[in-house]
């Protein structure tokens, strides 16, 4: 099981800065999930052929049990 920082927070990259004025990105795990994300992880779509999204430490939790 992946621990994340529970105080850590994620922030939006533009122009390859994290911009904190927008504030921490919301985890996006889950679609239901409102919680700010802790770190990223690879996504689900096409086995994270796509990149890393941002994940709560919850929803971190939730996708290492399911693999199990």
């Amino acid at each position: 099981m992946s621990r994340l920082d529970i105080a850590a927070r994620v922030y939006p990259i533009v122009n390859g800065v994290e911009d904190t004025s927008q504030g921490a990105a919301p985890c996006i795990w889950f679609a239901l999930c409102d919680n700010p994300a802790n770190g990223l992880r690879n996504g689900p779509v096409g086995d994270g052929e796509f990149g890393e999204v941002p994940i709560c430490q919850r929803c971190d939790d939730k996708v290492a049990a399911l693999a199990n």
